[in-house]
């Protein structure tokens, strides 16, 4: 394929985002993931023809019918006819080819990325985005059916020149599965150039847990180079989650800002107040975590410019009339009743199991701290937390707790974009 026609290419693309709706595009087109070999059919039996590394664009001629075995004979994938860039034609094999996703496939949050312009650094000045995949087995057993997909989702940026890099944001496997939470493109390093957002969550087979992330990544020596990671999952114990489920994030230009409820054991309990230890396996104390990045454009990265701190998590009653009591039991010393916006600081979460019609059933207590230094248990669906950026997931576990924390689940974001007026790309 000549430059031309790449360029011819990339108009169409261009044209598209621009709202040309209908320009149609008359060929697939692919880019290679970690380097491909050119065959001069579909098989690996003849030498290959040429190797092209990671980031080549093909324009994509045909694709074989069924999918086929690779080397290792582990997977199996199409082969595809392309022709390079230099107008030499031949296959590749499908698992190191990512080709462009139909329209009507598109994710709605992936639309906004898909044949859309965008105007990076470092050789990407003029570029487009796309979104590309792959598609084939995981070859288990020797009947197909029986064997388990294998996709991957990439965001593709090409540029004028046909280079392409690339970002996976989604897959499934075997192993696992990865799933797209969201995608940004927002300047957070001040240049006036996107950089790319992504927050993704990870499931290993036969999982429930998730294991969810935060990437910032830019354009670096015409590398997509990753700025930032910040792994979101909080554990009330190995694989269970905790009911604050994952680190808050937010963005604010060249800031970024965490913040999460930490559920711990008690014997690792850092604040000074008294946390009562009783028993290990029902309990777990609270401390409220907070950290900052800043960018720093001398270094080239991002610095913690505020450290870990670590305080008591403060909340408030939501009604009158609630029983403060010695242990956590309704059978246990009343301390005092408590008004409703009473202040707390909460010390220790505690489960306390019961039998309700044959079925055991946890109601969780809280721990807590007056302003006068009283301490007492209460039920834990009394207490609010509406100064906690996890308040109002907290309640909502509270109020009605799941028979298994594998089972809770909210809708939450946990990622907040803070608009930034310098940006065209804020909040996009």
């Amino acid at each position: 394929m000549s430059k031309a026609q790449i360029t011819i290419w990339l108009s169409l693309l261009w044209m598209t985002s621009l709202g040309a709706t209908d320009i149609i595009f008359q060929s697939r087109s692919a880019t290679a993931l970690n380097g491909v070999a050119l065959f001069p059919d579909s098989t690996f039996e003849k030498a290959s023809m040429a190797s092209f590394q990671e980031g080549e664009l093909f324009e994509i001629l045909g694709e074989s019918v069924l999918q086929h075995e690779d080397n290792a004979q582990n997977q199996k994938f199409k082969w595809y006819q392309v022709r390079c860039r230099d107008g030499r034609t031949g296959w590749i094999f499908g698992e190191g080819l990512a080709v462009i996703v139909s329209d009507d496939s598109i994710d709605e949050k992936l639309r906004l990325y898909h044949k859309r312009d965008i105007r990076l650094n470092n050789g990407f000045e003029k570029a487009v985005m796309w979104i590309a995949g792959i598609a084939g087995r995981d070859n288990i057993h020797s009947q197909d059916f029986l064997n388990p997909t294998h996709k991957e989702l990439y965001l593709v940026i090409t540029n004028d020149r046909g280079r392409s890099v690339h970002l996976n944001i989604s897959g499934e496997s075997a192993m696992g599965h990865t799933i797209l939470h969201d995608l940004r493109l927002y300047d957070t390093t001040g240049d006036g150039i996107p950089e790319i957002l992504i927050q993704t969550g990870s499931f290993s087979l036969n999982d429930q847990f998730e294991h969810r992330n935060f990437g910032i990544y830019s354009l670096q020596a015409g590398v997509l180079t990753q700025l930032l990671e910040e792994y979101m999952s909080l554990n009330y114990q190995e694989d269970i989650p905790s009911p604050a489920l994952f680190r808050q994030i937010e963005v604010d230009q060249q800031i970024v800002r965490i913040a999460y409820v930490d559920y711990l054991s008690c014997s690792d309990y850092r604040l000074a107040h008294d946390p009562k230890t009783s028993n290990k396996h029902q309990e777990r104390c609270l401390e409220y975590v907070t950290y900052t990045y800043r960018w720093d454009e001398k270094a080239r990265r991002y610095q913690t410019i505020y450290e870990e701190s670590r305080s008591a998590l403060r909340g408030e009653i939501r009604t009158d009339h609630v029983a403060l009591r010695t242990e956590p039991s309704v059978v246990g010393k009343r301390l005092g009743s408590l008004a409703k916006q009473t202040p707390v600081e909460v010390i220790k979460h505690f489960e306390r199991i019961t039998i309700v019609n044959d079925q055991s059933k946890i109601i969780p207590y809280l721990y807590i701290r007056l302003a006068d230094g009283t301490y007492g248990y209460l039920l834990a669906e009394t207490v609010s937390f509406p100064d906690v950026e996890h308040g109002h997931v907290l309640r909502s576990y509270y109020q009605k707790q799941p028979l298994s924390k594998l089972d809770w689940k909210t809708n939450h974001s946990f990622l907040k974009i803070v608009p930034d007026p310098r940006s065209s790309y804020s909040g996009k």
